[in-house]
């Protein structure tokens, strides 16, 4: 089924068709939209299958996650011999399986969701693959919550970072994920950087 979308602006009048059979995805910095498609040259895990994970449109996107945080992974129609699970190894096809905070460990097809509680003890690196396919998918880096800055370490920099970010109460210093920048994201924050993560 197709729906027709108007969107008006000025005496400009656009339209988009959505395929609604289809399921809608609207990425976020903690969701993720999930497709496959043709490998490209591009890609940086050659090799394998001939096909690519697509997140949020772009293939093997390196994923940036936090300890201590939760995200999903939301798959549109994704065929059943491409179940997407959470790897320790770059070439996926099933091997290291990834359990620990994974809501789905052997992995998801269709339209299912994929969630992923990152634990504090999650290694720096880990990968998104297809469990019967080699090489489909790319890295997840894993960052610690008072990185920051992203930079890969933890220091002045960071702390700072934050300081700014929590005078000027904008969500990026909401680090305990309340819906609101109060002292206990600074109180929390100061926790986890004196711990060296």
């Amino acid at each position: 089924m197709f729906t027709r979308v108007s969107f008006t602006a000025a005496a400009v009048v656009l339209c988009a068709y959505t395929d609604s059979s289809l399921g809608q995805c609207t990425p976020t910095e903690s969701h993720f939209c999930v497709t496959t498609g043709s490998k490209t040259v591009n890609n940086p895990n050659q090799g394998g299958f001939p096909q690519a994970w697509y997140i949020n449109s772009i293939e093997a996107k390196v994923v940036t996650l936090v300890r201590g945080r939760t995200y999903t992974f939301k798959l549109n129609n994704v065929s059943p011999i491409h179940a997407f699970y959470i790897s320790t190894n770059e070439i996926g096809s099933g091997t290291g399986i990834w359990s620990d905070g994974v809501s789905h460990p052997g992995g998801v097809t269709g339209n299912a969701t994929l969630t992923f509680a990152v634990p504090f003890g999650a290694p720096d690196l880990l990968y998104y693959q297809c469990d019967i396919h080699d090489r489909m998918g790319w890295k997840i880096t894993i960052l610690c919550p008072s990185d920051f800055d992203q930079s890969g370490f933890v220091d002045t920099d960071d702390f700072d970072a934050f300081v700014e970010a929590f005078i000027e109460g904008i969500p990026e210093a909401d680090f305990d994920q309340s819906g609101f920048v109060d002292t206990d994201d600074y109180d929390a924050f100061v926790l986890a950087f004196e711990a060296g993560c």
